[in-house]
C-alpha cells in the first residue's frame, strides 16, 4: 500500500471514529408538558397506545413521549429505557422488559406500573412526592408499594418476581399476605407461596445493577448501548495502518 493510500486509509477510520459518538448519543429538547413520559431511550423501545385497535402492532417510541393509562412501553434485545412520573419517580426498564401505565381511579395523574416481564429498577424522590406519596408495581405475582426508596424488580417468563430494596422501606403483596422489606433484604414473590425476607448484598448487587441502568441515560437517545459503541471503535482501530500508527 503506498503512503497515499495509507493516509487516505486513516483520515476515513478517524472519521468514522469521530462520527461514532454522534450516532451513539442524541440529545433531545426539554421535557413535554405532560406528567408521565418515557425520558430516555437506549437501543430498540417500542410503544402501544392503550386504545391500539392491534394489539400485536408496535411503533417506535420516541423522546418525550407522553404517556397515558394503558399506554405500553417495551424494550427489546440489548435496549433499555428510563419513565418517569413527574419530578419524582424514575424508572429504568433493562432489555426485554414490557410494561403497562395505570392511574387508579380518582387520581390526578398515573400512579403505578404494571410489569408483564423483565427488570425495573425505580426512585422515588420523598422530598418531592411529600411524605403521603406512594407507588406501586403490579406484577403478575403481586404487588410492590413504594414510599420514598431505591428498589428493584425483576420478572421471569413464568411471572415470578423478585424484588429487591436497596433503600427506605418497601411492602410487597401477594395473595397470602404482606411484608415490609428494607434496605438489604429480598424477596421472592409467586402467588401462592409465603412471603419471606432474604438478605442480600447492596454493594454486590449493584454491580450488577449498575452495569446496565447506568448506560440509560435520562434526556437522550442511545442508538447503541456503551458496550456496542466501545466494540465498533475496537474494530475500526483495528484497520489503522500499522496498528494505530502511519506506518509511512
Amino acid at each position: 500500500m503506498t503512503r497515499a493510500m495509507r493516509l487516505f486509509a486513516l483520515l476515513a477510520v478517524m472519521a468514522c471514529l469521530a462520527a461514532l459518538p454522534v450516532l451513539a448519543e442524541e440529545e433531545a429538547a426539554a421535557p413535554p408538558d405532560c406528567y408521565a413520559y418515557l425520558a430516555g431511550i437506549a437501543g430498540t423501545v417500542e410503544f402501544q397506545a392503550a386504545d391500539a385497535e392491534d394489539k400485536e402492532a408496535w411503533q417506535a417510541g420516541e423522546l418525550n413521549k407522553c404517556l397515558n393509562q394503558g399506554d405500553r412501553v417495551r424494550t427489546l434485545a440489548e435496549s433499555g429505557a428510563a419513565i418517569k412520573y413527574g419530578k419524582g419517580v424514575e424508572m429504568k426498564l433493562n432489555a426485554e422488559t414490557t410494561v403497562t401505565v395505570k392511574q387508579n381511579e380518582g387520581a390526578e395523574n398515573p400512579d403505578s406500573i404494571d410489569m408483564d416481564m423483565g427488570e425495573l429498577f425505580t426512585t422515588l424522590d420523598k422530598e418531592i412526592m411529600g411524605d403521603g406519596a406512594e407507588f406501586k408495581v403490579g406484577t403478575p405475582s403481586g404487588v410492590v408499594a413504594v414510599r420514598g426508596t431505591e428498589f428493584n424488580v425483576a420478572v421471569d417468563k413464568e411471572g415470578k418476581a423478585k424484588v429487591n430494596v436497596l433503600d427506605g422501606v418497601v411492602a410487597i403483596i401477594n395473595d397470602l399476605g404482606e411484608v415490609l422489606a428494607e434496605a438489604g433484604f429480598a424477596v421472592d414473590l409467586l402467588q401462592g407461596v409465603q412471603l419471606e425476607l432474604l438478605e442480600f448484598d447492596i454493594g454486590e448487587f449493584k454491580k450488577n445493577l449498575d452495569a446496565w441502568k447506568d448506560q440509560i441515560s435520562v434526556g437522550a437517545v442511545k442508538e447503541k448501548l456503551m458496550n456496542q459503541l466501545n466494540e465498533q471503535k475496537d474494530k475500526l482501530k483495528e484497520k489503522i495502518p500499522g496498528k494505530g500508527k502511519l506506518g509511512f
